[in-house]
């Protein structure tokens, strides 16, 4: 009991051991975020075709040399020196100067489209995921930043702050990249046909 009266307050064994359970989170959702960010940057790399492919790419030119070679001869000729006879076409009938254009019906220029929390769902699992565990990085690092030991160290807490602003400007990223992504919708035929009314 007198070792414990000789320690600092910040370093008492339940806040070091709060520090020690803040961090082990961290740790944890540090190495899913680095294996979410893997899996995406292998879904979003170009798919590339394999050595073997590019080297037993046939000859187009043998290939169409030997096709023409191979060609039946008609009277001295070569099929595929033989022109197609040429047909005559029937000339279009010329319209009426009384005949009358069909009018065409004007667009919208606004078409609707769903808020922008709806992206949410156009994202991927994986875009998904990583958004939850940025998210409870950020959590985690908020408590950990609160907690009685952090507060008391200096270069802890100036290293906890650093990895908090990293979590905070990524959610940013991608809360950018949900609202970037809009979806279009078709307007119902009822409300188009509202709008050539209210035009016409």
């Amino acid at each position: 009991m007198a070792a414990h009266a000789s320690l600092p307050p910040m370093y008492t064994p339940s806040s070091d051991s709060e520090k020690a359970v803040m961090l082990h989170r961290y740790v944890l959702l540090h190495a899913q975020q680095a294996s979410v960010h893997r899996r995406l940057s292998i879904a979003s790399s170009p798919p590339t075709l394999p050595h073997s492919a590019l080297t037993t790419a046939p000859d187009m030119s043998t290939s169409e040399s030997s096709s023409t070679a191979s060609s039946p001869t008609f009277g001295g000729k070569n099929c595929s020196q033989v022109s197609p006879p040429t047909l005559a076409l029937p000339k279009p009938a010329t319209k009426s100067s009384n005949s009358r254009v069909p009018s065409m019906s004007p667009i919208p220029e606004h078409a609707p489209i769903h808020d922008a929390s709806s992206s949410y769902f156009a994202m991927s699992p994986d875009e998904s995921k990583l958004y939850d565990v940025n998210h409870n990085i950020k959590s985690t690092l908020t408590e950990l930043l609160n907690c009685e030991a952090v507060r008391h160290d200096y270069t802890m807490r100036l290293w906890v702050q650093t990895r908090l602003l990293d979590a905070e400007q990524e959610l940013k990223r991608q809360r950018r990249r949900r609202v970037s992504m809009p979806t279009i919708t078709l307007s119902p035929a009822g409300e188009e046909e509202g709008y050539r009314r209210s035009s016409g």
